[in-house]
Order: structure tokens, then C-alpha cells, then sequence
């Protein structure tokens, strides 16, 4: 057993109340990792609080449990604090600053990490396809008993991590983990009908919009949406999750990226590039991160022309780079 793993266990099994928290644009991934933890924690009677940073959509609603707290977090309250699917503090929005001062954390990812920023207690693997296979191995050798409803949330977050096993990141790994969940009884039935199968109207007019506004530059493919484009067919940022993907599957793109208006000042930004071109690099120019071929960040400024210029920018300076590397 890696000493990191050993270390996170051994500081989980001290605690006897724990608050789990996810990054602050918190995914399938992020959420059933966090909420399968949260379920296997409880399982041996630990005080647990999980605290997430918006209400669920209509499809998280359907698999994951109604427990998770927004706001109201007092660091006091806990002996230990556990951020999933992330590895700084600085991305778990709104709590980071009081998780970063808590005496007692450990970071549970799938994300590279710099050298430097590595901690003993903190069990991160970047070969890992998703967070959710950080979790599964976890509570595996913590002898925790794996529920049906256990192994589907680990089995959605794979799933959706992977790009439904269709991403470059799947590895064998990934496959025999989905393998093993399913023998635990993980609904996949239920998964691929909520992720795959369930489609709002409101997804349909986004996506309308979607296709009339792409700007192709050649290497990278480009789209904006506003708000008001969003409150025009009554859809959210989270119905635009797919557009990134879809920039980057035209012919001759290497890089899509999608900016999507959040509130005021804020325009979030999906980033993915095909193998050969890291997504991950653009991100962190605005103190973002990710996969390699899958990133995101914020970009914090006064209109959608600004955010698009910056992105434009930073994106041209990154293929600038690569091809005088």
C-alpha cells in the first residue's frame, strides 16, 4: 500500500467528524466522490457534513443524496476536513480560505500535482481516469463495505469522468474498476438512462444557439454564450457541459473552448484539446486546471468581449509556445 494512502487512512480513522467539500464548479466526478465518502463514512459512525456550492441540476438530483450543505461551514466544527477531486484550496471556492487554515486536511485527487506542492497525507494519483477510482481504492482498503448505491456513485463518476469510456484518459484500469463496481451491484442501467437518455427542451434551444455561434480559428474553435441567450430558452451553464467537446471534435481543431456568462463579471471556460495539445497549460493562465486534454477555468472581468479576448490570447500564446518549444 502506497505511504500516502496509508497516511490519508490513518487520519481518517483518528477523526470522529469529518467535512467533505468539493471544487467549486463541481462535476459528476466531484459530487459521487464526495458522496459516496460521505455514504461510507457514516457507515462507521463518523460525523459527517459534505458542502457543496449550488443546488443539484435536475440529473444530479436523480443519483445523488440529498444531504450536501451549502454555506454555514464553521472549520471548528470539524477534526478533519477532505477535499475531493481537487488538490489546492484555492479551488474550492468559498471555503477554501477556511480550509486552508484548518490544521488537519487532505486532498483526494486524480490531478497532476507540482512536486513541490506534494503533502504525505494526501492520496493523489494522476494515472487514475477519475476521482471516483481514488475513492473506490480507498474504501477498498479501508475494508469498508461497498453498497449497490455506493458502487453506482462511483460508477456515474467514472463513467462521466471517462466521456463515457470514450476519452483518451480511459486506461485499462478504468475498465476493471467499472468491472468490479458493477459486480457490486452499480446500476448502470440507471446511469447511462439519466446521463445518456434524459434531455431537456431547454438543452435543445441552447444547443441551437450553440451551432449558429461557433468561431472557427483554424487550430482552436471558439464559442460565447450570455446570459441572455441563456435566459432566452430558459437553460443554465450546465446545460452548455458538452460544447467544449463538441468545438474539439471539428476537423483540423486541436483546441475548443466554450465561455459561458455566469453572474456578473464572472464567464466560466471549458477547455479540451485532442493528444498532443494541453488543455490543463491554457487553464492555468487564469488560475485554472484539469487533465491535460480536459480543463477549465474562471475569467473574471467586465463583458463577454473581454473574456473572449483573453481566452483568444492566451490560447494563441500557448500554440505559440508548443510550436517554438
Amino acid at each position: 500500500m502506497k505511504q500516502s494512502l496509508r497516511c490519508t487512512i490513518k487520519k481518517i480513522k483518528k477523526a470522529n467528524s469529518i467535512g467533505l467539500f468539493c471544487h467549486s464548479k463541481p462535476d459528476f466526478d466531484c459530487l459521487c466522490s464526495m458522496n459516496a465518502l460521505d455514504s461510507a463514512l457514516l457507515s462507521l459512525g463518523k460525523k459527517v457534513d459534505m458542502y457543496n456550492h449550488r443546488e443539484f441540476d435536475y440529473k444530479e438530483a436523480q443519483l445523488l443524496d440529498n444531504r450536501m450543505k451549502i454555506g454555514g461551514f464553521q472549520a471548528s466544527d470539524y477534526d478533519l476536513l477532505i477535499a475531493v477531486d481537487c488538490n489546492k484550496a484555492s479551488r474550492i471556492g468559498e471555503y477554501g480560505a477556511a480550509f486552508a487554515k484548518h490544521g488537519n486536511t487532505i486532498f483526494l485527487d486524480h490531478h497532476e500535482i507540482n512536486e513541490k506542492d506534494k503533502r504525505e497525507q494526501d492520496f493523489i494519483d494522476s494515472s487514475r481516469s477519475a476521482c471516483c477510482e481514488i475513492i473506490f481504492e480507498l474504501l477498498k482498503a479501508m475494508k469498508i463495505k461497498i453498497t449497490p448505491h455506493i458502487a453506482t456513485l462511483l460508477y456515474t463518476g467514472l463513467f462521466t469522468d471517462c466521456g463515457n469510456f470514450t476519452n483518451l484518459n480511459v486506461t485499462r484500469g478504468a475498465f476493471v474498476c467499472a468491472g468490479e463496481l458493477m459486480g457490486l451491484g452499480a446500476d448502470i442501467h440507471k446511469v447511462s438512462d439519466v446521463i445518456l437518455r434524459q434531455v431537456r427542451p431547454a438543452e435543445i434551444e441552447i444547443k441551437k444557439i450553440f451551432y449558429n455561434k461557433i468561431e472557427n480559428y483554424g487550430q482552436f474553435a471558439l464559442v460565447c454564450i450570455t446570459n441572455e441567450e441563456l435566459n432566452e430558452v430558459n437553460a443554465t451553464k450546465d446545460d452548455c457541459g458538452t460544447f467544449s467537446f463538441k468545438l474539439n471534435c471539428i476537423d483540423g481543431v486541436k483546441i475548443g473552448c466554450s465561455i459561458v456568462e455566469g453572474q456578473k463579471g464572472e464567464f466560466y471556460c471549458s477547455i479540451r484539446s485532442k493528444k498532443g495539445y494541453a488543455a490543463n497549460k491554457i487553464a492555468m493562465a487564469f488560475d485554472g486546471g484539469g487533465h491535460k486534454l480536459a480543463a477549465g477555468c474562471e475569467i473574471k472581468t467586465k463583458t463577454m468581449a473581454s473574456a473572449k479576448k483573453k481566452i483568444i490570447d492566451a490560447i494563441k500564446t500557448y500554440l505559440k509556445e508548443r510550436e517554438n518549444a
